[in-house]
């Protein structure tokens, strides 16, 4: 549709060292401890709104007099769109954490007991440009400021769109976030009889949020296409501090050798973060952070040898504090629920052959909207879809001079979707096909270089993974037909 200069351009670079350490006692030392880092510029022509009518021409006053529709295209194919950028964007991970397990006895029960600790230190250096305009004379008197959206118009029912140029981009405002997480937490599952286990759990969380944002150019209607820009630059710091202690409970009975049956319940805790290029002026340290507590009911069974396995479970989770997104202004749904069942199989009959299939089905439902209004409550959330399967197959070369050589394919179905809280317009379901081909090389001293290259979406299919801010111009488009290769080296 003419937006040819939509792109992003990024680097993403990744390391980690993962060491495991077998202690005199038997106990088990896990380090593992990385760096993460992504840089990207993007640009892209935003699709914002329809008009209820055609304009009597293409600057801001004709567009703003034909109607801004936000809901949808209208039946004439008139679409609105606005050009913004992202420039020099910069987020990084430090990640570490070490745990130790291992296996002790109190009386005549044997144990198995897991303490872990967890730190990671998240910056995020972000910013927001927009092509502004002059606002129009007699715009000003109403309130628009003195600058407003470059807009730009096209019919999505022509077959020949307008060239599109790549505008200049103004810097609206930039920030600098620092996110740091620390966690402790300690398992233990006791073994009470030959097939009754019992799992306990508790978990500590820390979270600590700083956030400086500068605002240069300021939006001061509520639809935001007016902005004044500020004769001082605005400079706004925040910051929040979250502690939360979370626990976990389950026990699992052998009925046989090849069928048991299990019940838990946990809880979890996470902050809310503000993606990069939602589009919020909101800042994570001004939204509280999500907790949940989900009860699971399951069975496992193994037969043939471990050759196939089957594992089925149901479960009711629910979720408050829950970031979602309008129009790309973050909110909170105060309450979610989720019941759903999990359907998993691993089967093995034939050495090297190894499938595995699952079925998921997820009933959710909003159950209450933080705030005055009520108008979703009932409401299925966005991007969460009914049905989603999945199934993938691997042979793998067990002797002989190919040995290490393996290939796999596999199927993703995913359901439809609605598109926003509203529930007043879906996203189709789509399946998508996977395929690769690894070797591995043995390097001696149990060193091994593993090879590998695929194909993702191998039929090319054009499809839409979700609505990522409850926006109806705003859905993610899946990843084309892609090519990839990589190497890995273990010692």
């Amino acid at each position: 549709m003419g937006s040819e200069h939509d792109k992003r351009e990024s680097t993403d670079s990744r390391i980690q060292f993962d060491w495991d350490h077998e202690l005199d006692n038997g106990w088990t030392n896990r380090l593992k401890f990385g760096y993460y880092e992504k840089k990207f510029d993007d640009y892209q022509t935003r699709p914002v709104s329809g008009l209820n009518a055609v304009p009597a021409g293409s600057d801001f006053l004709s567009v703003a007099l034909a109607g801004l529709n936000r809901s949808s295209v209208q039946a004439n194919g008139q679409l609105v769109r606005i050009s913004d950028t992202n420039p020099d964007v910069k987020e990084s991970d430090l990640f570490l954490s070490d745990s130790l397990s291992g296996d002790y006895q109190i009386g005549d029960i044997d144990n198995t007991l897991y303490l872990g600790a967890n730190y990671t230190r998240r910056k995020v250096k972000d910013a927001d440009g927009a092509a502004l305009t002059d606002t129009p004379a007699a715009l000003i008197a109403g309130g628009f400021g003195a600058y407003v959206y470059d807009l730009s118009v096209i019919d999505v029912n022509s077959s020949v769109q307008p060239a599109n140029q790549k505008l200049a981009q103004t810097l609206l405002n930039d920030s600098e976030e620092t996110i740091d997480e620390f966690g402790l937490s300690v398992q233990n599952l006791a073994y009470l009889t030959d097939r009754l286990n019992l799992l306990t759990g508790i978990r500590y969380d820390r979270f600590e949020i700083d956030e400086t944002s500068t605002t240069y150019y300021r939006a001061i209607n509520s639809g935001q296409q007016g902005f004044e820009k500020l004769a001082t630059p605005e400079v706004s710091k925040v910051s929040s501090k979250n502690d939360n202690i979370s626990t976990q409970a389950g026990l699992m009975y052998d009925i046989t050798d090849e069928v048991a049956v299990y019940a838990s319940y946990s809880e979890s805790f996470t902050p809310n973060y503000i993606g990069v290029t939602a589009g919020s002026t909101a800042s994570s340290a001004s939204l509280a952070p999500e907790d949940s507590s989900q009860i699971e009911l399951g069975i496992k069974t193994s037969f043939m040898d471990d050759k196939l396995r089957f594992t089925a479970a149901a479960y009711d989770l629910t979720r408050k504090n829950v970031l979602r997104y309008e129009n790309l202004v973050a909110y909170l749904n105060g309450e979610e629920q989720t019941r759903g069942v999990d359907i998993s199989s691993t089967m093995q009959f034939v050495s090297g052959l190894n499938v595995l299939a699952s079925y998921s089905y997820m009933d959710s439902e909003i159950v209450r909207v933080s705030g005055t209004s009520t108008a979703n409550e009932g409401n299925r959330p966005y991007s969460i879809p009914q049905h989603k399967a999945r199934i993938w197959g691997s042979y793998e070369v067990q002797g002989g001079d190919w040995a290490g050589l393996g290939f796999g394919l596999g199927m993703e179905h995913v359901g439809e979707r609605y598109g926003n809280d509203a529930n007043t317009y879906k996203l189709p379901s789509y399946t998508v096909y996977d395929t690769a081909t690894w070797y591995y090389i043995p390097l001696g001293n149990e060193q091994t270089l593993r090879l590998q290259a695929g194909i993702k979406n191998l039929t090319d299919k054009t499809h839409y993974l979700a609505n990522g801010s409850g926006d109806t111009y705003r859905i993610n488009v899946g990843g084309p037909r892609t090519f990839y290769m990589t190497a890995r080296y273990e010692f």
